[in-house]
């Protein structure tokens, strides 16, 4: 059992032990190895605890949600992985929300995994692509800052952005942008939405945290596993050329 999942088996557990609220007094700090204790046969009262818990926790992490159409892999400027989370944020935040959202982007280092192969995906391997308890939020830009926040994207190669947001990287800066098949408007603000690191300033977006925030109050991977559960058939997704390099 790795540390990582052992992490993800106590919060199921805690989750699941009750209400009861006692307050902490003091603590003694201590380190378990799950592998090393395992293989010593040591700390054999860890793994009794969480043993009656770990086959629900499989159960549900193993879980088919729906099936992909062909393998896709995490990569840049465009990529089929990156285009699966992005598309499937944006149809679920226009449907929670209700909001015409211009487009959604998501920070390429919150992509966790290179790949996830053709044939039917589990509810674990989203949570392995999106590990991070990020809240997908959105933020009415004007255009002087959604230029800051697709230049600073184009400046790291892309990021991974929704078909709504289609535009070219020259000299690391972004050109032709077209947002639902228009020009930027000086005049206008645009919807945009992203996780709530990216907003708060992660990935180097500290121009945006002084922006208001609108919530949707849902992580990123329930989106995404909403949006393949609710799929009648393969998941299909196209790699369309909504951003491409000529440098």
């Amino acid at each position: 059992m790795s540390l990582i999942r052992f992490s993800v088996l106590l919060f199921f557990v805690a989750s699941l032990v009750g209400c009861k609220v006692n307050h902490l007094v003091s603590t003694t700090p201590k380190n378990y190895t799950v592998e090393a204790a395992n293989e010593a046969g040591q700390d054999e009262s860890i793994l009794a605890m969480v043993g009656p818990y770990k086959s629900k926790l499989d159960a549900e992490m193993n879980q088919v949600i729906g099936t992909l159409a062909q393998d896709l892999e995490r990569g840049r400027p465009e990529s089929g992985l990156g285009n699966l989370v992005a598309d499937a944020l944006q149809a679920k935040m226009e449907e929670i929300t209700g909001q015409d959202i211009a487009f959604t982007v998501a920070n390429s280092g919150g992509l966790r995994i290179p790949n996830l192969p053709k044939g039917p995906v589990t509810k674990a391997q989203i949570f392995e692509l999106l590990p991070f308890d990020n809240i997908m939020v959105y933020l009415e830009l004007d255009a002087e800052v959604l230029t800051t926040l697709l230049n600073h994207m184009a400046k790291s190669g892309g990021w991974p952005n929704s078909k709504g947001l289609r535009y070219t990287i020259v000299n690391d800066v972004a050109d032709k942008v077209m947002i639902k098949g228009e020009a930027i408007d000086p005049s206008k603000t645009y919807k945009v939405a992203m996780p709530d690191y990216v907003a708060n300033g992660g990935s180097g977006s500290f121009f945006l945290r002084n922006e208001k925030q609108k919530s949707a109050n849902k992580y990123m991977r329930d989106l995404v596993i909403e949006y393949i559960q609710g799929n009648k058939g393969p998941v299909e997704i196209v790699l369309d050329g909504r951003i491409e390099i000529l440098n």
